[in-house]
């Protein structure tokens, strides 16, 4: 968009056919041939004063040649200096008021978008912080699991079975190597498991999950959300159904009615994440709905 090279360009076609009239090289009168087309440069100079910086000069300047081409065209009595200054003023009201209107919409659309860039940090703070509580989650499980078979180990020993001295060791390993897995290694932190983490949850519950789409890496805050949300809704036989597309990922659980507490904690976790839960009416089927915006 260039309303400023429009709005030269009219500028020098106004001025030329007002100076072929005023010349005697048509047969129009000059303010006539200004009043014909003085209303596309009131409406250039809105879109400038919009889209770009156009200071208060501009309407001035093209008041001040419409104020000197209506003074040039028949009728005008007395000084035609004078009375161009007279009916420049009267121009400056509509320019000036084009102006005033173009900058406070220009105006307006800066607020707006200050408003939904910070509405998306304040998501993508809220995302990371749902991230990291959810890492320290799990950490905190695993270290628990890890110190369960630690002391079993060390009871077994006491006793004398070896036996499940080895099993608990072996689980003990198995525990802290998960949890290694899972915090944090120096600065580069890991991603939690997201939907690796979906199929987990959904062995314990003995449910199923198919995977449909194009599988790729998600965010981070996206993959937490669709885990929280998905383990909250999940049940006793349930189905999931992950659908990677284009533009996120779409989840749907399909079981008996959750109850309310459990949709409840689903749709503050997918909210989280800027996305959407549909409980299609009570019938025990649930969609997911997690945009990638986060990336």
């Amino acid at each position: 968009m260039a309303p400023g090279a429009a709005l030269a360009a009219a500028a020098v076609v106004q001025a030329a056919l007002v100076s072929c009239a005023a010349a005697g090289w048509i047969r129009l009168d000059p303010a006539e041939g200004y009043l014909w087309t003085w209303w596309v440069e009131l409406a250039l100079v809105y879109a400038l004063a919009a889209h770009r910086a156009a200071t208060i000069a501009v309407p001035a300047a093209l008041a001040a040649a419409g104020g000197a081409s209506l003074a040039a065209g028949a009728g005008i009595a007395g000084s035609r200096a004078g009375a161009a200054l007279v009916l420049a003023g009267f121009m400056a009201v509509p320019f000036g008021g084009c102006w005033l209107a173009g900058r406070l919409a220009a105006r307006a659309r800066r607020r707006r978008r200050a408003a939904e860039t910070a509405r998306h940090d304040a998501r993508l703070a809220e995302a990371g912080a749902a991230a990291e509580a959810e890492r320290t989650r799990l950490a905190e499980g695993l270290r628990d699991n890890a110190r369960a078979h630690t002391t079993a180990m060390l009871d077994a020993a006491r006793a004398g079975d070896l036996d499940i001295v080895h099993a608990q060791a072996r689980a003990g390993l198995g525990a802290l190597r998960d949890l290694l897995q899972t915090t944090n290694h120096g600065d580069e932190p890991v991603a939690p498991p997201g939907v690796a983490g979906i199929r987990a949850a959904a062995a314990r519950w003995h449910s199923t999950v198919r995977v449909a789409g194009a599988a790729r890496d998600l965010p981070a805050p996206l993959e937490v959300a669709a885990q929280r949300a998905v383990e909250a809704l999940l049940c006793d036989r349930a189905e999931v159904t992950i659908v990677y597309l284009a533009e996120g990922l779409s989840v749907t659980i399909r079981s008996v009615p959750p109850p309310a507490g459990a949709v409840r904690r689903a749709r503050h976790a997918v909210d989280a994440a800027g996305g959407a839960v549909d409980t299609g009416g009570g019938s025990g089927t649930v969609r997911l709905w997690l945009p990638e915006h986060l990336r």
